[in-house]
């Protein structure tokens, strides 16, 4: 046999052996990924938070503040197999044990199995919104999105007795505000937060811890309350009200005190408190805007240009700087507030600078 030939069969053959050791090294090599247990070295439980924005990255950087003895890309692969084919893992902390693997691990991500479900409240959030977010969170069973405010409430009553005093005054500030024209709300009860809670639990648990934490805080705030606010606000409900006013009127945290003064100023002097957010409020949660002069005169229990005083509950859910600005006014004589278009607000004693304010800030700007 050719010499040359024979060496090239030879050489053939130890190219398979090499393709074959290399693939078989790989298979064991992924193997080894897969099902290694990441947190090996450590051996204790590590408990990793999982937010909408988290990001192959963060959550590998999460994992090594928790000295998770697991190189970054089997950490970042881990987050980016879990999100294969558009899955997004849901909101809360998942438990790391020492025995899960890369698989393991990425298979409790892509089936959001929890150990604690986290669920925010944004500030200036109307209820119906709350209801919605409850409504897409798949974690939780449905009680209270499933049943109108009222019923929520009954519920919410008949479960947590600590809570009945609190729905209790509400329901009758409403009805004497309201004389009987609507049905119970909890507008305003639920504070503005990020709660966590067991899997599988009612969507009343969500709704009772913030109905509790905006009673300690209003609670707080109430007791330490100027006593300029007490000759306007008469009641803690009536602070709600006010605070879910100037919670919607401006985020600036400079401006919440003064807003406070204009609306403080004009239910001194019996002036109506002429704010858009409550009547956007009233024409309901299918108004998309803009808003018209027609949608000003259409009188709802919410139209504080056609009704004085306050609006007959909260619009939205009120932060505690909001609450505090409300038991808190700043000592001003201003009437009048227009937006600069900056986020904050131009403030005017009389009407005359308040058109003028008007014609700089929003006349030109619509130019």
């Amino acid at each position: 046999m050719n010499i040359k030939r024979i060496l090239s069969a030879l050489e053939s053959r130890l190219a398979r052996h090499r393709k074959a050791a290399a693939g078989a090294a790989g298979a064991l090599a992924l193997l080894l990924i897969l099902f290694f247990p990441l947190n090996l070295f450590s051996g204790t439980t590590v408990l990793v938070l999982v937010r909408e924005d988290t990001t192959p990255e963060t959550f590998a950087r999460s994992l090594e503040k928790e000295r998770v003895a697991a190189p970054s890309f089997l950490l970042e692969a881990a987050y980016s197999l879990a999100r294969t084919g558009g899955v997004q893992p849901s909101s809360g902390y998942y438990a790391l044990t020492g025995t899960d693997s890369l698989a393991t691990f990425a298979l409790k991500l892509r089936r959001s199995n929890l150990s604690q479900g986290i669920f925010r409240i944004p500030e200036g959030a109307p209820i119906w919104a709350v209801r919605a977010l409850l409504e897409k969170n798949s974690l939780t069973t449905r009680d209270f999105t499933a049943e109108p405010d009222s019923t929520a409430a009954e519920a919410l009553s008949e479960k947590y007795p600590e809570l009945r005093d609190v729905i209790a005054r509400a329901g009758e500030e409403q009805a004497s505000r309201l004389q009987g024209s609507q049905g119970f709300s909890l507008e305003g009860l639920l504070a503005p937060d990020t709660y966590f809670y067991q899997q599988g639990k009612s969507d009343l648990v969500i709704a009772a811890l913030a109905m509790r934490h905006q009673q300690k805080v209003l609670a707080s705030e109430w007791a330490g309350r100027d006593t300029v606010a007490s000759s306007m606000i008469r009641t803690p409900y009536e602070a709600l009200v006010l605070a879910s006013l100037i919670e919607k009127e401006t985020g600036v945290k400079t401006d919440r005190a003064l807003v406070s003064s204009v609306f403080h100023n004009r239910l001194r002097k019996g002036m109506p408190l002429q704010t858009d957010p409550s009547v956007i409020y009233g024409l309901g949660p299918g108004f998309k805007g803009p808003l018209t002069k027609a949608d000003l005169r259409r009188d709802t229990p919410w139209n504080t240009y056609t009704r004085r005083g306050l609006p007959p509950t909260p619009i939205a859910a009120p932060s505690r700087l909001a609450i505090h600005a409300a038991l808190h006014p700043a000592d001003t004589r201003y009437l009048y507030f227009v937006s600069r278009g900056d986020g904050t607000s131009q403030f005017s004693e009389t009407l005359g600078a308040h058109n003028s304010a008007v014609d700089e800030f929003i006349r030109k700007r619509k130019n």
